[in-house]
C-alpha cells in the first residue's frame, strides 16, 4: 500500500460484513473507501457458521475496498463483532496503603496488569479485551484518580470473553482470506 498508512476496519454482523478504509489527518479520520457484502446465514449472532463462505465474503469485501483505492492490496484490518458468543465479566482489583499516597499512572497500570494476570476466563472461553470501568478512592468514585491522594484504590474492569471455538473460526476466516488481524474488539 505504498507509503500511505491506511487504517482498515471490518465489522461482521448477521446481515452483512462492512469494511471502511481511512487515514488519520490533523482534522481527524478521513474515509477513503467503504463497502458491504451481504451475509446469507453463514454468520449468525456473531458466530461464523461457515468458514469458507465467510472467507469468500471477506475476500470480496477486500476486493471492493481495493478497487475504490485504485489497487492497493489490504493485508491487515481491525475486526469488530458481537453476538451470543461474547460476554462481559466484571472484576475488581484493590490496592491498600497504610497511609495516604499520591495515586500515579504506574499504580493504575499495575492494577490493570494485575487484573490481566489474575482474571480467569470461564472454561471454553478466552479473554478478548479488558475495558477499565469505575475507579474508587477510599470508597468514592473518582474516574480521574491520577494525582489524587488515597489510602485505598479500587478499580473495576469489564473483561470481554468469547467462546474459543467461535473465536478460532473467526480467525480462520480472516487468515483464509489473507487478512492479518491488527486487533479485535467486540460490542459486548
Amino acid at each position: 500500500m505504498g507509503n500511505t498508512c491506511y487504517i482498515v476496519a471490518i465489522e461482521l454482523s448477521s446481515s452483512k460484513i462492512t469494511g471502511v478504509v481511512g487515514i488519520e489527518t490533523t482534522e481527524g479520520m478521513r474515509i477513503l473507501a467503504a463497502a458491504s457484502v451481504l451475509v446469507d446465514g453463514f454468520i449468525s449472532k456473531g458466530i461464523v457458521r461457515n468458514v469458507d463462505k465467510a472467507s469468500e465474503a471477506i475476500s470480496n469485501l477486500i476486493n471492493l475496498l481495493d478497487d475504490q483505492l485504485n489497487g492497493p492490496t489490504i493485508k491487515k484490518a481491525y475486526i469488530s463483532f458481537a453476538g451470543l458468543s461474547v460476554h462481559g465479566i466484571t472484576s475488581k482489583v484493590s490496592r491498600g496503603f497504610g497511609e495516604y499516597v499520591k495515586i500515579t499512572q504506574d499504580i493504575i497500570e499495575d492494577m490493570e496488569c494485575e487484573n490481566c494476570d489474575t482474571f480467569q476466563a470461564p472454561e471454553g472461553f478466552e479473554r478478548l479485551q479488558v475495558i477499565p470501568q469505575e475507579c474508587r478512592l477510599d470508597g468514592k468514585v473518582d474516574n480521574n484518580p491520577i494525582g489524587a491522594h488515597a489510602k485505598l484504590v479500587e478499580c473495576n474492569y469489564l473483561n470481554i470473553v468469547v467462546k474459543k471455538q467461535f473465536y478460532k473460526q473467526l480467525c480462520e476466516s480472516m487468515a483464509q482470506a489473507g487478512i492479518e488481524i491488527a486487533d479485535i474488539s467486540s460490542a459486548a
